[in-house]
């Protein structure tokens, strides 16, 4: 992979750990990592990494831009994360009542003075058969997202609007994602 001059990383790194201070919720730290290359694009790799190509950098001529087209990617991978994290962590069934001995207790007996933990473990089972499963959720929007990272930091709409077509000409090209994300089985996203 062709490096970047230590300008364009240090100008992603930046402003990548704005975004990230800026935005807690995010809930992750990847590494910004500029590829020199002169055509515009930019991926990341599970919630590891995030990958710009110096192209792009250089066609964002404010860091406003720049930030708006970090931000769109972290909101890409904020929702690819959502999505792979599936309906069990939005939605996390019941846990069964604790079981707690009380005096004499022994573990395994039915032998207890109190049996109200039998009738909890009952409700909890008869409420776990009846129980449908969690309806999947739609992603989180990443635009949505996005621009809610970018405000965040500091940035302005109008920052978002003149990244666009930065983005589009981006979203076109994929040279680098396809040597450095390898899609696994049942993925969404990169």
């Amino acid at each position: 992979m062709p490096s970047a001059p230590a300008e364009s990383a240090a100008r992603v790194d930046l402003l990548g750990r704005k975004i990230l201070a800026s935005n807690p919720q995010i809930g992750m730290k990847p590494q910004f990592m500029v590829i020199g290359s002169p055509q515009p694009e930019i991926f990341h790799k599970k919630n590891e990494a995030l990958f710009i190509t110096e192209g792009l950098v250089n066609r964002c001529k404010t860091d406003g831009e720049l930030a708006a087209v970090l931000c769109h990617e972290l909101g890409k991978m904020v929702s690819d994360r959502e999505v792979q994290m599936g309906t069990q962590v939005w939605n996390p069934r019941r846990l069964p009542p604790p079981e707690v001995r009380i005096g004499s207790d022994s573990p395994g007996s039915f032998n207890t003075a109190d049996r109200t933990g039998l009738v909890e473990l009952a409700a909890f089972e008869k409420d776990r058969r009846q129980a449908s499963p969690p309806a999947p959720l739609p992603p989180p929007d990443s635009d949505l997202l996005a621009r809610t990272y970018l405000q965040k930091a500091g940035f302005y709409e109008a920052d978002w609007k003149a990244a666009q077509p930065h983005l589009h000409t981006a979203t076109a090209n994929m040279t680098f994602e396809k040597q450095l994300v390898k899609p696994t089985a049942g993925s969404w996203g990169n």
